[in-house]
């Protein structure tokens, strides 16, 4: 390949044209031909581009050229946004092991230890950013998801002290603090303390992140207006989809717990929060009806074309037979996925809205995720999730599951047994310990899921009515509890 091929490439970015653009970089990657200098711009197009499997093999190959440390950094972060967070350790533990990672580099890779469930040498890197950086709050944020607190804690009144000298603090810093000491005050039962802790953190975060509730409402109407759409390319997609079971539902509401029991199956492979999907369909823009309609129309090929991206991603991923795809943004696409994905199968996850709403507002998302810093923000999004769910199974054009997280938790025979049936799947046992699951788990829940199926997380915020007083007036206004 070329220094032409790179430049039309970028050429193929810059006129819209993002799959072309994949298609020539893949070929770079998979030729045998050294790219030196230019991998790096390699890896930034395909990071650019967001495909993270071809930024981490373009990684790879740089990597295997000039095995430094520079580019087994560059290695690193491209699998962990890849949600290869063991395989990310692993390049960065022999530089941890001589004492040569840089701050920052640190701070990843405990992350990337504790998405891999090797939370003792996440904490053991963590303790050590701390004793040499005092004042940086993002260490104590990590460690605190990961440890239970006890009253006599001497951790707890580290980060009190370090809350007080914050106080003129970036917003990110002072929401990292205040996150962290809220999960100390629910761990110890104190509920003004983490109300007042939340509603802080919250505030923080609203300086640094604007909700826009009328975009919102856009994507709710578009999405549902594309499910409810009659004859919108039927013919579309020709079988493609057999095997991928996406799991839906808002945050918090156990679709990562779903996952984990199904990745437990011996025919299934774990995608995590793929952007398959949405790298298969974003060149449609946008998701109006009005668009769709105009550039597919009823033509079958151009779904058919979509399907098979999206299984492209798959076979280069090297995926056998069956495939989960817990990307929850994929609400807004089951129209797209119904047609370009008519043996695909969805299920559905419900959780108390309340329980819902409680676990959201502990936990410090990222940016783009801004209705999560506001009571009546958590509640337009759930409602609008709600709204676009119930939409698709009134209308199903796929196979779809609903999964109840209370009953999950209660009776996990019957239902798992029940959700393996409905898949088509053979019934085995070690679906029933998701906890013994060695995959990553690169999201909020990635400590909660290394337990045992519980039903300790039902009802509880009936122990917090202070800090969740404001919840549930929301999401009483909203309609929706």
């Amino acid at each position: 390949m070329s220094a032409g091929d790179l430049a039309a490439a970028m050429s193929a970015v810059r006129s819209g044209q993002f799959y072309a653009a994949t298609t020539i970089l893949r070929d770079i990657v998979d030729a045998t031909a050294s790219q030196g200098a230019d991998w790096a711009k390699i890896v930034a197009l395909a990071s650019h581009l967001r495909d993270d499997d071809l930024a981490s093999e373009a990684a790879t190959r740089q990597h295997a050229e000039a095995p430094d440390q520079s580019t087994a950094v560059v290695l690193a972060r491209a699998l962990g946004e890849a949600g290869r967070a063991q395989a990310a350790a692993t390049c960065l533990a022999p530089y941890q092991a001589r004492g040569r990672l840089a701050p920052s580099d640190r701070f990843f890779l405990a992350r990337q230890l504790a998405f891999a469930n090797r939370f003792a040498e996440a904490e053991a890197i963590l303790r050590d950013l701390i004793a040499l950086y005092p004042g940086n709050p993002f260490g104590w944020e990590t460690l605190s998801q990961g440890k239970a607190f006890r009253g006599d804690d001497a951790d707890l009144a580290a980060m009190r002290a370090l809350r007080d000298r914050l106080s003129g603090g970036t917003a990110p810093e002072r929401a990292a603090i205040h996150f962290a000491l809220a999960k100390a005050y629910v761990d110890l039962g104190d509920d003004q303390a983490a109300a007042d802790a939340l509603q802080t953190a919250a505030a923080a975060r609203r300086e640094v992140a604007t909700f826009d509730p009328v975009s919102l409402e856009q994507a709710e109407r578009d999405a549902i207006a594309l499910v409810r759409e009659p004859g919108l390319g039927d013919a579309g997609g020709a079988g493609a989809g057999e095997g991928v079971v996406f799991v839906i539902g808002p945050p918090r509401s156990g679709t990562t717990l779903v996952e984990q029991i199904l990745a437990r199956h011996s025919w299934i492979e774990a995608g995590g929060e793929a952007k398959y999907m949405w790298l298969a369909s974003r060149e449609l823009g946008s998701l109006d009806v009005h668009s769709v309609r105009t550039r597919f129309g009823a033509n079958g090929d151009s779904w058919a074309a979509m399907g098979q991206r999206y299984m492209g991603y798959l076979r280069r991923r090297g995926v056998g037979s069956w495939f989960t795809d817990k990307l929850l943004a994929n609400h807004l696409r089951l129209g797209l996925i119904a047609r370009a994905l008519p043996r695909a199968r969805v299920v559905v996850c419900r959780r108390n809205a309340l329980d819902t709403a409680w676990s959201c507002w502990r936990t410090n998302f990222a940016k783009e995720m801004s209705w999560s810093n506001d009571p009546n923000h958590i509640a337009l999004f759930l409602r609008s999730y709600d709204r676009i769910a119930r939409a698709w199974c009134e209308a199903p054009k796929l196979d779809t599951i609903i999964v109840n997280y209370e009953r999950l938790v209660t009776e996990p025979e019957h239902q798992i047994s029940g959700l393996l049936s409905q898949l088509g799947l053979p019934n085995e046992p070690a679906t029933r310990q998701p906890q013994d699951s060695e995959r990553s788990v690169a999201t909020s829940s990635y400590a909660q899921v290394r337990g045992a199926i519980t039903m300790q997380r039902i009802g509880t915020c009936a122990s917090f009515p202070k800090a969740t007083a404001p919840l549930r007036a929301a999401l009483e206004a909203a309609g929706i509890l």
